[in-house]
């Protein structure tokens, strides 16, 4: 009715690097991006909510700091995931899209109760010209 666009870039689902034991396994994950006029967001979806590990409980959400490697480079990012949701939004989008343009590879390290360190690759290659 207003005439706003929203738009999406979300990459093909990716399974874990070993898989998981139930009631995890089969859970896959995507990358995406969405912007609108004025504002840009990056989440990882996944196809079962994460029960992750060593995150801050707030009001309503946690707040987890875990490790992602772009290509070689290791480097920490911090998530939000509301209560339940099958979503885990970046909180600095602005510093993660530069990354995701330059580089070829994602692995997303999460700390995942009863699994312990569960790990997502994205290929990134195609992802600058899609982005546009």
């Amino acid at each position: 009715m207003t005439g706003a666009r929203t738009y999406y870039l979300i990459s093909k689902p990716v399974k874990p690097t070993k898989p998981m034991d139930f009631p995890y396994e089969g859970t896959t994950a995507r990358l995406g991006v969405g912007c609108n006029k004025g504002d840009e967001w990056v989440y990882i979806y996944f196809s079962s909510a994460p029960n992750l590990l060593d995150t801050e409980t707030k009001d309503g959400y946690d707040e987890i700091n875990t490790r992602i490697k772009f290509d070689d480079n290791i480097e920490y990012v911090f998530f939000t995931q509301d209560w339940g949701s099958h979503y885990l939004v970046f909180e600095l989008p602005d510093n993660i899209i530069p990354k995701l343009i330059h580089s070829r590879t994602a692995l997303l390290e999460l700390h995942w109760y009863g699994e312990g360190r569960v790990y997502f690759k994205f290929n990134l290659n195609g992802f600058h010209r899609a982005l546009k």
